[in-house]
């Protein structure tokens, strides 16, 4: 039962954190108090046992001191050595007397079955959070030129947010991000460190095992050389000097936005044709946020072409941090949002919204499709069209585009696609939907509309020139050889910078963090099975030794049928009969004369009028050693 206790506390604690037990009890303290039982029992045992072989062995003829062997084997080890160098392995006793010394080693090697090495373990006290933007609505400023601007606004982007229509017969407002999110596009543009979220980890140990969603903006490049407009031609100068032109025109994409206004949606490249210095790249972006550019290579004299964009969209996440360095990953990223349609959410304000598939339950995917919502089985968020931008979690507002008032009036047929009642605008709760200001994506669209807008000239002692900065980092992105990759790499970075910008500055009343676990140093058990097997051998072969006690004893013992064992009452009633002890009385008075005589003197346990008695038989007699 010790060493059945002994395994199970260590299954129990193994790999485990060191566990704390009242009064200071240690694990370590706990396995002695099992050596010990264990030790006390086997040794019991083991005394018990070598003590009733003794007397066994005498059913035949045995020298006094093969007796006195047996008895100092059952009163410990230095005993048991001398029986086993005396028996030479010859009989049961000798394995008795093995097992006695094994038993001997039980305590200090039971102080080497358990290590201990430093681990950590999940807090129940502390919590981890990491940012996560579920409602954006910081929007850029959108102000009049100079003429016309209002009195007393000022062309601030670090301003509050403000959105001003249109002045009639004016240009288009101006349009232009806070400045916090025009340093997060930058960052990564110039080579400055893009800040992480700011995770709260108190042991700068933690994992956040559940993916997390975000509002977030995502990128696309692609190759679009095959799609340059390439013409040459001959130019003739005044004074007759004849140039070789080429020109590269590449058509950016456009999205189905209806604006009032006209914008040139060609890129074009305009130069000598060869291998001489001119314009080397051109970048324009629309107002569609699409960025399109072309780089012509020397010497080769080849044009290549790509587009880019970023735009809203939705990432899931995984993190953990370790030694204080924050690894996060992005699982996937979804394009939720029905970019061409934006929910009307105010006099001069739009909205993107997404629902979030796997946050409903099926009553509540159920009320969506008979509104006319549609969605395909792998899809995990789909276009919304009521947007939540204010208000707080437990009391959040609505902003339902399409609104019809069914309290008033049934909605007719003519109600616009996918229209939205009293009584159906909460049928997703505010936790599930994600939305962010228009205006915020518009504001971006701006600014690379303003920053990624010109050409670059290839001088004769210089690569590029630096009149440019923003054209100049993204015709140097990477190792400057303008492959696609080094670009999408960019344009990703970008939107990485942007999406940690706008998961700092969500809006915090309708929001929570992603929760995550903390891990806390701490000291752990292992378990060194090797030893915790010399401790199973042993009690084995005390098993073994005991089993074969018992077959013996029923085997070979004479009737009437004795249990001596190592009680001293049995040698002082069943010790020498009276011819025996009148040879051998008086020999000696020194113990050692005593064992030296021992061994000449063949003793055999017979059973005599005055009952079971030693007696000595003359050496021709004895048969046994």
């Amino acid at each position: 039962m010790a060493l059945l206790a002994i395994i199970i506390t260590l299954r129990v604690h193994e790999h485990k954190p060191l566990p704390h037990w009242p009064y200071g009890i240690s694990i370590n303290a706990l396995l002695a108090i099992f050596t010990v039982v264990l030790k006390a029992s086997a040794g019991l045992t083991l005394a018990q046992s070598i003590s009733h072989l003794k007397w066994m062995s005498l059913s035949r003829p045995r020298s006094l001191r093969s007796f006195q062997y047996h008895d100092d084997a059952s009163r410990g080890p230095w005993g048991s050595v001398q029986l086993l160098w005396h028996n030479k392995g010859r009989d049961i006793s000798s394995l008795g007397a093995l097992v006695t010394i094994l038993v001997l080693l039980l305590d200090p090697f039971s102080q080497q079955i358990v290590q201990f090495y430093s681990c950590s373990q999940i807090s129940v006290e502390l919590v981890a959070t990491i940012p996560r933007a579920q409602y954006y609505v910081n929007s850029g400023l959108v102000l009049q030129d100079e003429a016309t601007r209002p009195a007393g606004v000022e062309d601030d982007v670090d301003s509050a947010p403000i959105i001003l229509d249109e002045v009639p017969g004016t240009e288009r407002a101006k349009s232009g991000p806070r400045l916090g999110i025009h340093n997060a596009a930058n960052a990564p543009i110039f080579g400055v460190d893009v800040l992480e979220p700011p995770i709260s980890c108190p042991t700068g140990n933690c994992t956040f095992r559940n993916p997390y969603d975000s509002l977030a903006f995502c990128s696309k490049c692609q190759d679009r050389s095959q799609n340059l407009i390439t013409r040459r031609w001959t130019d003739i100068v005044a004074g007759g000097e004849v140039y070789n032109m080429v020109n590269a025109t590449l058509p950016i994409e456009m999205s189905p936005y209806k604006f009032d206004f006209a914008q040139n949606q060609n890129v074009s490249l305009e130069r000598y044709d060869g291998d001489v210095s001119d314009i080397v790249f051109a970048a324009k972006t629309n107002i569609d946020g699409f960025t399109g550019m072309i780089r012509y290579n020397r010497p080769k004299g080849e044009f290549v072409a790509y587009t880019c964009s970023i735009y809203p969209c939705l990432k899931t996440f995984t993190a953990e941090m370790e030694g204080g360095e924050l690894k996060e990953t992005v699982v996937s990223e979804h394009e939720a949002f029905d970019l061409e349609r934006p929910n009307s959410v105010g006099d001069f304000e739009g909205a993107y919204s997404a629902a979030d598939l796997e946050c409903l339950n099926q009553a509540q995917r159920d009320q969506l499709k008979l509104l006319g919502y549609r969605w395909n089985t792998t899809a995990r968020f789909i276009p919304y069209r009521v947007s939540v931008m204010s208000g707080t979690k437990e009391v959040p507002w609505f902003s339902p585009d399409n609104y019809c008032e069914d309290t008033l009036s049934p909605c007719g047929t003519d109600t616009p696609a996918l229209p939205t009642t009293s009584t159906n605008i909460t049928d997703v709760p505010a936790h599930c939907i994600y939305t962010m200001n228009q205006d915020a994506q518009l504001s971006l669209w701006t600014y690379l509309f303003h920053k990624f807008n010109s050409t670059l000239d290839d001088l004769e002692n210089a690569d590029v020139s630096l009149h440019q900065d923003h054209l100049l980092a993204l015709y140097l992105a990477g190792s400057g050889n303008g492959s696609l990759s080094e670009i999408s790499s960019l344009f990703s970075n970008i939107s990485h910078s942007l999406t940690t910008y706008i998961r700092r500055n969500g809006y915090e009343p309708l929001q929570d963090p992603a929760f995550g676990e903390v891990s806390v140093a701490t000291t752990c058990v292992r378990v060194q099975w090797a030893w915790v097997g010399y401790a199973g051998m042993t009690t084995l072969l005390l098993l073994v030794f005991f089993i074969a006690i018992v077959v013996h004893s029923r085997a070979g013992q004479d009737e009437p049928h004795h249990d001596f064992k190592s009680s001293a009452l049995t040698l002082l009633y069943h010790g020498l009969d009276r011819e025996s002890l009148d040879q051998a009385v008086g020999k000696s008075n020194r113990e050692e004369d005593l064992h030296g005589m021992a061994k000449g003197v063949m003793v055999k346990l017979v059973d005599t009028e005055q009952g079971w008695k030693l007696r000595i038989v003359e050496p021709g007699e004895a048969k046994g050693p």
